[in-house]
């Protein structure tokens, strides 16, 4: 009975790692193109607000990157990559969240999130890159 039991959860377990290996097996091309995500939306982000209006070529070129950004997004959401946004003053999750530095000063109460440097994501229920975030070392008192 022992050897049956022992056969049938190394079936099984074979069969985990199998499923996990097809599901997964992306992640490294996931990874590389989250770079260039991040790239688009430092482009949207890096023009000011009244430049598009002085210039239609400007307006064209940001409409065009933003057309793009939005369709890796979808492409991503469709592959089950979901971006991971915390909201500012929300508790530090060390599994989530990587500390780039803290901030001094903040509304936000001590070890929340104060600033967010770039979004994290996810691919299934996996972890593919932390949110790289600002916390606050001193500030506004913690709800209690």
């Amino acid at each position: 009975m022992r050897v049956l039991a022992d056969q049938e959860n190394f079936r099984r377990r074979v069969e985990r790692e199998r499923e996990d290996a097809i599901r997964f097996a992306a992640t490294q091309l996931v990874k590389e193109l989250l770079q260039t995500a991040d790239n688009l939306s430092r482009a949207l982000q890096s023009v000011s607000a009244d430049l598009p209006a002085q210039n239609e070529t400007i307006r064209n070129l940001l409409a065009g990157v933003a057309a793009s950004e939005r369709a890796l997004q979808d492409t991503f959401v469709r592959h089950g990559i979901r971006r991971i946004q915390p909201a500012l003053g929300e508790p530090f999750d060390p599994n989530r969240h990587q500390a780039m530095f803290e901030v001094e000063g903040s509304e936000w109460p001590a070890g929340t999130i104060a600033q967010i440097v770039l979004p994290g994501y996810a691919y299934h229920e996996r972890l593919l890159r932390p949110v790289f975030v600002g916390v606050a070392k001193s500030g506004a008192e913690r709800p209690g």
